[in-house]
């Protein structure tokens, strides 16, 4: 995988409803939000995770990116 593609969609702006239920439940401590897009001609499953109490306060950067493809 190209790394250098993979960066660019390592940091995507979430516009977050906050009224939905997730941030009610208080045994949740992570949100993950998935996505498949083509990095260098090859479909890719990201998947952002986000830390739910940093998210309810404003903070829309997720804490960490996983890439996974077929051949990685």
């Amino acid at each position: 995988m190209n790394k250098r593609a993979c960066r660019k969609l390592a940091d995507p702006t979430w516009k977050m409803n906050l009224n939905s239920g997730l941030f009610c439940a208080d045994q949740l401590q992570y949100i993950v939000r998935s996505a498949v897009r083509n990095v260098d001609h090859q479909r890719v499953l990201i998947l952002y995770v986000y830390d739910r109490e940093q998210v309810y306060v404003g903070e829309t950067r997720p804490l960490w990116t996983v890439y996974q493809s077929r051949e990685q």
